[in-house]
C-alpha cells in the first residue's frame, strides 16, 4: 500500500535501505514538498520463537520421530537449523544425538529408556534464536518381528534328523530365539508341541511317521516376543526294516525234535511285522528250498529232514518296507532214536505149553524202526529176571522151566538213530501142568530075601521137572491087601525076611507145582526066604547111607559071613556082613592090611559099624581114625570100639541082643581108584563072634576079584 501514514512500520524491504520522509503541504494555494533526511542504513529484526518445535511419531526403537520448527518472527528470510537430543527419562540431563539435525530422527537401540528432544535454531540477518521441543515419552524397545520365516532341513524319515535356521528377526537387541519342533497333521495344520524338542535339531522317529513337522522360533526381548513357523515338511515316511543281528536256531537237529527260531535284532520303524520262512538245505546248508506251510516260529523236524540241515528266514515288514535275514543252518540231522510211548504186552495163558505173544506196544522215532524179542524169565514177583536162551521171537512156548516163574518179553526198537529196549510187565506166575501116568512103574530084580528090587519111573506127561518120590508096599500072595513098608522110599529096596512069603510092589509118585499122581508097579512074585547074604551096595557118598533095617536071619547057622567090594570115581570100598544064632557082644575080622582105610584119612569118615537086634532094630555109627592112635572110632566111649589088629578088626562092646553086623571100610581115592581085589584073583576073608555066654563061633568067605 501506499506508506503515507505519519508511521511506517519498516518491512523486511527496507533492511540495508535509509529511509526519509517526504512532507507535503497542500492548502488552498497549493502544495509543496518537504524531505526529511535519510535515516541509518535499516537493520534486519532477529528471529523470535512465538511456538515452540513440536516432536511426532511414537517413542519406540525403529519408529520416525519428525520435528516441526514451531512459529518465529524476524526478518526474513529465516532459516533453521535442529539438534535431536536424548535425554534421560525424566526429560532431563540431555546430550546432543551426534549427526541427528534433520528434521527427523529414526530411533535406535541406543534411545530405549530415554527421552527425545530437539533443538531448533532460527537464524537471518538478524541474529539467531533457539526453541527447544518438549521431551518424548520414554522411548520403548522395539518388539520382535519376523522378517524372514524359520526353515528345516533333512530328510522327512524315521530314524532321520532335521536341522533347522530360525530366519531373521527385528527388534531392539538383544532378541532370544526360542525354537519349539511340532508334529501336524499330513496337510500341516493341528500341530502340536513335541514335548522335550526344543533344540536346533529334531531326531524323527516312530510317532511322527504319517505326520509333517514344523519349527516354530519364537523371538523375545523387552518389548515383547512374538513367533513364526517354518513351512511343514513332507510327510514323515516309516523307517525300513534292517537286520542288526541275524536271526538264529536253537534246539536240537534230531527227527522228532523242536527247533525254534530267534528272530535276531531288527532296526526300521516300529511296529515290525515278522514272518518266518523255515528252508530244508542239504547236509552242507546250500541248494536250500522253502518247507512248504512250516511258517511259524518253531518247526517239528520230520524223517524227511534226515541227514539235511534246516535254515529259517526271517522277514521284518513294516510301512517303510520289508527286509530279509537268514539264519546259519542248523547240525546235519539225526535220525530220531526210538520212543516208547506204550510199553509191549503179552498175550496169552500163562501155562506150560501154551503160546505167549509179544506185541511192540508203541514207539515214535525216525522210520523205519525194527523190533526184536527177548523172553525173560522173571522171579514171582515179577524182578530178578533172566533171559531165556534162544527165545527170540513174538512168540514163546511156555516150557517146564517157566513153571512158577512170570514171563516178561523184552523187546528192542532200532533204527539209525540208536536203540531201546522196553519191558513189558510180568505175566501172571505161569501154571504148571499137573503130573499124569502114562506108563506104569516096572520092577527088576529077584524076589529073594536079601536081592535088591530096582524100580523104574516108568511115564508121566506134565511140566518138567517132575520130583520123583518112592514107597514100597508088601502085599499078601496074592498081591493085594498092600501096606507101606516104613523106611523104604528109595528107588531101591532089599528084601528081608518079613518080605518072604509075601509080594512087593514099589509105588512112584511125580510131583510138580501143579499137583501130584502115582502109578504103582505088578507086584512081584512071593519072596522066598534065604539065609543073609549081602545085598550088594552102592556107591558110598562120603558119610555112606544107613542101611535099612532087616529081620535077623529065619534060621541061622552059628555064624555066616559074606562081602563085596566096589570102585567108584570117588574111592574104593568093602562091606562084610557077619550073621549069628547067638547074639554077640563082639566080632572080629580077618582083612589084608592091604584092604584097610589109608591113614592118610585121619579125622574123616572111613567106615561104618551098623548092628541088627532080633527085633530088627538098627543102630549106625561112623568109624574115622582119632588125629593120634590107630583105633577107629565114632568118637564116644558109649559106642563099640572098632580097633585096628594085626589080621584086621575087632568091634567090642556091642549092645545086648546083637544078631547081625555090617561093616563097611573105605577108602578114598579120587585120583586113580584100584580095586581091592584085582579081578582074575580072590581073598579069603574071615569072621569071629563071641556071644554074651562066651560061645565062639566063626565064619570063612572067599572073596572074587572085580568091584563093581
Amino acid at each position: 500500500g501506499q506508506a503515507t501514514g505519519t508511521t511506517y512500520v519498516l518491512a523486511p524491504a527496507d533492511v540495508g535501505k535509509t529511509i526519509r520522509v517526504e512532507v507535503t503541504g497542500t492548502n488552498g494555494g497549493g502544495s509543496s514538498a518537504a524531505t526529511s533526511a535519510q535515516t541509518a542504513t535499516v537493520a534486519a529484526a532477529a528471529p523470535a520463537n512465538t511456538a515452540a518445535p513440536a516432536i511426532t511419531g511414537t517413542a519406540r526403537d525403529g519408529q520416525t520421530l519428525s520435528a516441526s520448527d514451531g512459529t518465529w518472527t524476524g526478518t526474513p528470510t529465516v532459516t533453521f537449523s535442529r539438534q535431536w537430543q536424548r535425554c534421560d527419562s525424566t526429560g532431563t540431563d540431555c546430550a546432543a544425538i551426534a549427526n541427528a539435525t534433520g528434521a527427523t530422527y529414526a530411533l535406535t537401540p541406543a534411545d530405549v529408556g530415554t527421552a527425545i528432544r530437539v533443538i531448533v535454531t532460527a537464524t537471518n540477518g538478524g541474529g539467531s534464536a533457539t526453541a527447544t521441543s518438549a521431551p518424548t515419552a520414554t522411548v520403548a524397545p522395539a518388539p520382535p518381528a519376523n522378517t524372514a520365516a524359520p526353515t528345516t532341513s533333512g530328510t522327512a524319515r524315521d530314524g532321520q534328523t532335521l536341522g533347522s535356521a530360525t530366519g531373521t528377526w527385528t527388534g531392539t537387541p538383544t532378541v532370544s530365539l526360542a525354537r519349539q519342533w511340532r508334529r501336524c497333521d499330513s496337510a500341516g495344520g493341528a500341530c502340536q508341541d513335541i514335548q522335550g524338542a526344543t533344540s536346533s535339531t529334531y531326531g524323527l522317529g516312530q510317532p511322527d511317521v504319517g505326520h509333517t513337522i514344523r519349527l516354530r522360533v519364537t523371538g523375545t526381548n523387552a518389548g515383547g516376543s512374538s513367533f513364526a513357523d517354518s513351512s511343514p515338511t513332507a510327510v514323515v515316511a516309516a523307517q525300513p526294516p534292517a537286520s542288526s543281528t541275524a536271526p538264529a536256531i536253537s534246539g536240537t537237529a534230531r527227527d522228532g525234535q523242536t527247533l525254534t527260531a530267534q528272530d535276531g535284532s531288527w532296526t526300521g520303524t516300529a511296529p515290525i511285522a515278522i514272518g518266518h520262512q523255515w528252508q530244508r538245505c542239504n547236509a552242507s546248508g546250500a541248494s536250500c528250498a522253502a518247507i512248504s506251510g512250516a511258517t511259524g516260529s518253531a518247526y517239528e523236524l520230520v524223517p524227511g529232514d534226515v541227514g539235511r540241515t534246516i535254515r529259517v528266514d526271517v522277514t521284518g515288514t513294516n510301512g517303510g518296507g520289508s527286509a530279509t535275514a537268514e539264519s546259519a543252518q542248523t547240525a546235519v540231522v539225526e535220525a530220531g532214536p526210538p520212543v516208547n510211548d506204550a510199553p509191549p504186552r503179552v498175550t496169552g495163558t500163562p501155562r506150560d505149553g501154551q503160546a505167549l505173544t509179544a506185541s511192540v506196544g508203541s514207539w515214535t522215532g525216525t522210520p523205519a524202526i525194527t523190533y526184536t524179542y527177548g523172553w525173560r524169565r522173571c522171579a514171582p514177583a515179577g524182578i530178578d529176571c533172566a533171559n531165556i536162551p534162544g527165545a527170540s521171537a513174538a512168540t514163546y512156548v511156555l516150557t517146564g522151566a517157566d513153571v512158577g516163574s512170570t514171563i516178561r518179553v523184552r523187546v528192542t526198537a532200532a533204527n539209525g538213530g540208536g536203540q531201546r529196549s522196553v519191558d513189558s510187565d510180568p505175566t501172571a506166575a505161569v501154571d504148571a501142568i499137573p503130573p499124569s501116568n502114562t506108563t506104569r512103574p516096572k520092577l527088576t530084580g529077584t524076589p529073594r530075601e536079601g536081592q535088591e528090587l530096582a524100580l523104574d519111573n516108568g511115564g508121566f506127561s506134565g511140566s518138567t521137572p517132575l520130583a520123583y518120590s518112592y514107597r514100597w508096599e508088601r502085599c499078601n500072595a496074592a498081591g493085594s491087601g498092600c501096606t507101606t513098608i516104613p523106611g523104604a522110599s528109595a528107588a531101591r529096596y532089599t528084601l528081608t525076611a518079613a518080605d518072604a512069603g509075601s509080594r512087593v510092589r514099589g509105588v512112584v509118585t511125580a510131583a510138580n507145582p501143579g499137583g501130584t499122581d502115582s502109578a504103582a508097579s505088578d507086584p512081584t512074585g512071593v519072596v522066598t526066604a534065604k539065609p543073609p547074604a549081602d545085598p550088594g551096595t552102592t556107591d558110598p557118598p562120603v558119610d555112606p547111607p544107613v542101611d535099612p533095617p532087616v529081620d535077623p536071619p529065619v534060621d541061622p547057622v552059628p555064624a555066616t559071613l559074606g562081602a563085596t567090594q566096589w570102585r567108584s570115581s570117588s574111592g574104593t570100598g568093602l562091606r562084610l556082613r557077619l550073621g549069628t544064632l547067638d547074639p554077640a557082644a563082639s566080632a572080629s575080622f580077618a582083612i589084608p592090611a592091604r584092604m584097610l582105610p589109608a591113614r592118610g584119612d585121619a579125622g574123616r569118615a572111613v567106615g561104618r559099624i551098623t548092628v541088627y537086634g532080633a527085633n530088627g532094630k538098627s543102630h549106625t555109627w561112623t568109624l574115622r581114625y582119632p588125629r593120634h592112635g590107630a583105633t577107629l572110632l565114632r568118637g564116644t566111649s558109649a559106642n563099640p570100639r572098632v580097633d585096628v589088629l594085626a589080621a584086621g578088626l575087632k568091634a567090642s562092646g556091642l549092645p545086648a541082643g546083637i544078631r547081625l553086623v555090617k561093616l563097611t571100610v573105605y577108602t578114598r581115592d579120587a585120583t586113580r581108584p584100584q580095586a581091592l581085589v584085582p579081578a582074575g584073583s580072590e581073598v579069603e576073608l574071615a569072621a569071629g563072634v563071641r556071644s554074651a555066654t562066651g560061645r565062639l563061633s566063626s565064619a570063612k568067605y572067599r572073596l572074587a576079584g572085580g568091584a563093581r
